[in-house]
């Protein structure tokens, strides 16, 4: 038997004190064998307490096992809920991890971005909002600060909004993000598209703006670069502003990558400008590729990568003046509404250059006489001072010759104030023939002119007159036959002062006139010298200031050919209803000056609404019976205080429906009932763009069915005294020399 014991009981033997290499003694070997049994012992409990506990833990292992089952089904059956519940919003919901990682996503958020699911997920969002975005970067940068921002903070939420390019159209969509759970513990984003709404609200910025630009009276460079700045922004375009020549457009103003301020484009072919100058209506490219293959535009659009275009007509005065024109890159065009969005734009356009000529040619009317040519009344105030200034200063002489076609009108009333201003151009054109380079030749009012002449003594003055005066007489007017003028002339050593000078000048006319006519008469003072001071001073003043008012009355009327001379129908047939009424001379004369310029107010009225072919609009009818009370406080000051109401009240009713007071009955001036009827006379016989006029019996019908109601019943029985039986204007009545009204 070997002699080698086993470690372990070498191990206890050390334990016990004894020499492993010596032999145990007895008492150690009792010690030894005492220790091993209770360690018997003691495995043995200790394998028991295994056993149990094993057994203990299987059972609760199988209870769990079975509460783990239980709970997987509810929490699928939790899921496929909540998946059901996501599926079915509205909105586009996006969940994300701690990093931002895209970890679930409903099927309205696969639909508003336009990608699939599978290539959301696990990707982050900026990563996809960049494949998307249109403006290089910019928003996904900002996107991906306010995501890294919330995933920071618990509980944090945050709104904005994104612009990417979706599936079909380039889109605008607004988000609300929140962060849940511990810092870093993911986010969901709920994305709205907003396109139409931030379209619509982009819109009315843009024209809120151009309207304001418009309203302060801009410089066109000034309004054109704004018109096309705004455009590109809202259409996410490049954009052009151009006023069309004869062969080509010039670009006024240019925003994008290949237009340029001053460049011309073609107006012929297959383009959207071309379209706009071939119909005068919007014109549009939605795809340049299926143009023909040898067309220029097609090369040119799509070497450059432009997919569709759009033209918009820009119309002032009626007449086609330019366009504006955006161009696009986008995949799916430009966007839904932009046809509207972009006539808008053309509309103010149209409405600033309007304005811009309009201004000029206000200008050209502060310093000219729009139907003669020569300097107006303004203009040779200004000239006379100057040289007044002058003459004094260096002792040079200055004479005036002041003229009046006598029996004028008779003229107008026999031939009409067509004819008349024809014979008032052709007086122009006989006294500029006379006059010499350097004299300033004006018409004062009427058919009143001036001819002041520098380095003219009073006698030279007189001849220059008398030479005119002779022009005048020598050749006949046309139709009109020969007509006279009286001629007055007087120089600054008897005025001294250039108000003086006209007011002398004026007195020698008037004596002219008094004396005979077709009379050149140079002042003296012992011969005019008891007319009454400041009569023709007076008389002059209020003559030029009417027919100021009356030549404006006269282009608004001519505005729409519909409606030329409106007016002066409405006048005479007031006149003549007047007359029926007993109506004395003066105050017919008086009604008749109210009538020409009833509606002068409608100066301020835009071409678009007064011009419009179509019904107007509630909002378009507001803004025309504002006409009557402007039309009033242009005329204040130039007629009486009566005449100014009747002006004011044309537009009443009877019954009190009426504008702009609402005055009922009697409470309507008599001057302003006769004129309601009249007017609305004119305005049922007379065609228009949107109606035929009726016949003169069917209006009195019409009439009489509104008498009591829209009209007076005085006027409308004087209104059958006027236009007869049959309802033709018969023969004027005899005036009376007593006014019952």
């Amino acid at each position: 038997m070997s002699d080698a014991r086993h470690p372990l009981l070498d191990r206890q033997l050390t334990r016990l004190g004894i020499d492993p290499a010596s032999p145990p003694d007895a008492d150690a070997w009792a010690t030894l064998l005492d220790r091993v049994s209770h360690a018997y012992e003691d495995a043995d409990s200790t394998r028991y307490l295994v056993e149990r506990s094993l057994a203990v833990s299987s059972q609760e292992m199988g209870e769990l096992n079975t509460k783990l089952h239980s709970s997987s089904q509810t929490l699928a059956a939790e899921r496929n809920r909540l998946s059901a519940v996501i599926g079915s919003l509205g909105d586009a919901l996006v969940a994300l991890d701690g990093d931002g990682n895209v970890t679930m996503v409903n099927p309205q958020a696969e639909k508003l971005l336009g990608v699939a699911s599978d290539r959301l997920a696990g990707r982050r969002l900026w990563e996809v909002l960049s494949i998307l975005s249109l403006d290089g970067g910019r928003e996904v940068d900002r996107s991906r600060s306010i995501v890294h921002h919330a995933l920071s903070f618990r509980g944090t939420s945050r709104e904005d909004a994104v612009r990417f390019v979706g599936p079909a159209r380039s889109m605008v969509a607004s988000y609300v993000l929140t962060s849940f759970g511990a810092r870093g513990g993911g986010a969901v984003m709920v994305f709205r598209d907003i396109t139409d709404r931030w379209t619509d609200e982009r819109e009315y910025r843009a024209l809120h703006e151009i309207s304001r630009k418009v309203a302060e009276d801009p410089k066109q460079g000034e309004l054109v670069e704004l018109v096309a700045g705004e455009a590109a922004e809202l259409f996410g375009s490049e954009a052009i502003v151009c006023q069309f020549h004869d062969d080509d457009a010039e670009v006024l103003s240019a925003v994008g990558e290949h237009s340029v301020t001053g460049g011309r484009l073609p107006i012929r072919g297959h383009g959207a400008l071309a379209k706009v100058v071939v119909t005068g209506a919007l014109g549009r490219v939605d795809d340049f590729a299926a143009l023909p293959a040898d067309s220029p535009l097609r090369a040119h659009a799509l070497d450059h990568g432009y997919t569709a275009s759009m033209a918009a007509p820009v119309e002032v005065g009626r007449r086609l003046w330019g366009a504006i024109l955006v161009t696009t890159k986008a995949p799916h065009g430009l966007p839904v509404g932009a046809e509207r969005r972009l006539v808008r734009f053309a509309e103010l356009v149209a409405l600033g250059i309007s304005n811009a000529q309009a201004r000029a040619e206000l200008v050209a009317m502060a310093t000219t006489d729009p139907l003669t040519g020569l300097a107006n009344h303004r203009s040779f105030h200004e000239r006379l001072t100057a040289e007044v200034d002058r003459a004094i200063r260096h002792s040079r002489e200055l004479s005036l010759v002041t003229l009046d076609i006598d029996h004028f009108k008779n003229v107008n009333d026999t031939f009409g104030h067509p004819v008349g201003d024809q014979v008032l151009a052709e007086v122009a054109r006989r006294l500029g023939h006379e006059a010499r380079l350097g004299d300033t030749v004006a018409r004062l009012g009427g058919e009143e002119f001036a001819w002041l002449l520098p380095e003219t003594s009073r006698l030279e003055a007189w001849e220059a007159g008398e030479r005119l005066r002779q022009a005048m007489a020598s050749e006949p007017f046309g139709d009109v036959g020969q007509l006279t003028v009286s001629v007055g002339v007087c120089d600054l050593a008897l005025a001294g002062t250039s108000s003086e000078l006209v007011r002398l000048a004026d007195a020698a006319l008037y004596w002219a006139k008094r004396h005979g006519r077709d009379i050149t008469f140079l002042y003296t003072p012992e011969v005019v010298g008891h007319l009454a001071e400041g009569e023709s001073t007076d008389r002059l003043a209020r003559a030029q200031t009417l027919q100021s008012v009356r030549v404006l009355a006269r282009a608004v009327d001519a505005r729409d050919p519909s409606t030329m001379a409106h007016s002066e129908r409405v006048a005479k047939l007031a006149a003549q209803i007047a007359i029926a009424m007993e109506w004395g001379g003066p105050n017919v004369a008086r009604l008749r000056e109210a009538g020409l310029l009833h509606d002068v107010g409608k100066i301020g009225i835009p071409d678009a609404v007064l011009l419009k072919p179509a019904q107007l609009t509630p909002d378009e009818m507001d803004h025309v019976r504002t006409h009557s009370v402007m039309g009033a406080g242009i005329v204040a000051g130039v007629l009486d205080d009566e005449q100014t109401r009747w002006v004011r009240a044309h537009h009443e009713r009877w019954d009190g429906a009426g504008y702009p007071d609402g005055l009922l009955g009697d409470r309507i001036p008599d001057g302003a009932r006769i004129l309601a009827v009249a007017d609305a006379w004119d305005t049922m016989t007379s065609d228009r763009p949107y109606k035929n006029g009726i016949t003169p019996k069917e209006a009195m019908v019409e009439c009489l069915a509104e008498s009591g109601k829209q009209f007076a019943p005085a006027v409308v029985v004087a209104l059958q005294v006027v236009v007869g039986p049959e309802g033709e204007l018969a023969a004027a009545p005899a005036q009376s020399t007593n006014r019952v009204a």
